[in-house]
């Protein structure tokens, strides 16, 4: 049963040279065993970093009002496809304000972003075009890695994402029953529906049976069924994984070709499941932590990674930078 704590096996983290990049190469050392693989890009995340963190034109969404949030939202109720600015504070879930954007070329073969403006404080502001450039470089190079020397495959989009995590998870909690106690009586049954889907193991979150369970968790005569069923999954998992963490992301896959992070840690971790144990991803500033998606597991052959987002309990008190504090910078592929 997996634990927590225990070191990773030097083979689950393998690291490479950007120069070191070729067709097929990340591919083989994730069917060889590596759960991660750390790139070393010289300075080219921190200069990302800088760019579109640390120094930018842009106001990002945790320092702009709820109107341009809301003005800069452009896209759906799915998390998986909502573009612009977001806010998600579902506990178990996903807990974070963000900026995502999508890059691909058009027909003439230019650089094309989306969205390519956001409104803050009155004004309209475009994102870095060389940070953007930089960024589809860095994704067309670690798309190459990741598929078969000859693939061919459909075209594909480049993601960019800006995600802040809060300094606590009493924050996290303040800003998640905000949310909830903003919506409508239908609304907040929904949203504990919601909750429930958090709780579940993750063997039961795929889509229509997390919903099902959602709904057993909240009925009064059906939540003790509920409940030993996901008992009766987890087995003692659930409670000895979690450890002194609060889980504020459960276990998932992510829906994509790969997610590569650098960024700022001071609160929250990332963990990822593998020989049976938990394991921290070594998220920083120098170099991009690569995890394989689902879409790499349908045209590539490779096994998606179990991760989870969690805040040690036991982490000495911390004051982060409101900018770039516990900031995740994303890059990857649908």
């Amino acid at each position: 049963m997996p634990k927590l704590g225990r070191p990773p096996a030097a083979k689950l983290i393998a690291t490479r040279h950007i120069s070191e990049l070729r067709p097929g190469s990340l591919r083989a050392l994730f069917q060889g065993g590596a759960a991660v693989v750390m790139i070393d890009v010289d300075e080219g995340a921190a200069d990302i970093w800088r760019r579109m963190v640390l120094k930018t034109a842009e106001i990002l969404p945790w320092l702009l009002s709820l109107a341009d949030i809301a003005a800069n939202h452009y896209g759906g109720a799915d998390i998986t496809t909502a573009l612009g600015d977001v806010v998600y504070f579902q506990p178990g879930l996903h807990g974070y304000i963000g900026r995502k954007i999508e890059l691909d070329l058009d027909e003439a073969g230019r650089l094309r972003c989306q969205p390519d403006h956001f409104r803050q404080n009155g004004s309209v502001v475009s994102p870095d075009a060389d940070a953007m450039v930089r960024c589809w470089e860095l994704v067309e190079g670690i798309m190459r890695a990741l598929a078969p020397q000859d693939w061919r495959g459909p075209s594909h989009r480049a993601v960019v994402q800006r995600l802040k995590y809060q300094p606590s998870a009493e924050d996290f909690s303040n800003l998640a029953k905000l949310t909830h106690n903003g919506l409508s009586r239908w609304g907040r049954l929904g949203y504990r529906i919601d909750v429930n889907r958090g709780t579940l193991h993750h063997r039961l979150s795929g889509r229509w049976v997390s919903d099902a369970f959602g709904v057993l968790l909240a009925a009064p005569g059906l939540r003790g069924i509920a409940k030993g069923i996901n008992s009766a999954i987890a087995g003692r998992i659930a409670a000895e994984a979690v450890g002194n963490r609060v889980v504020v992301e459960r276990p998932h896959l992510d829906n994509r070709y790969f997610s590569a992070l650098c960024g700022c840690r001071q609160s929250v971790r990332t963990e990822f499941l593998a020989q049976g144990s938990w394991h921290e991803v070594p998220v920083g500033l120098n170099r991009l932590a690569i995890m394989p998606g689902l879409l790499a597991k349908r045209d590539f052959q490779i096994r998606p990674l179990l991760h989870r987002v969690t805040y040690p309990k036991d982490l000495a008190g911390a004051t982060p930078d409101p900018q770039t504090g516990d900031v995740t910078l994303l890059l990857g592929a649908v």
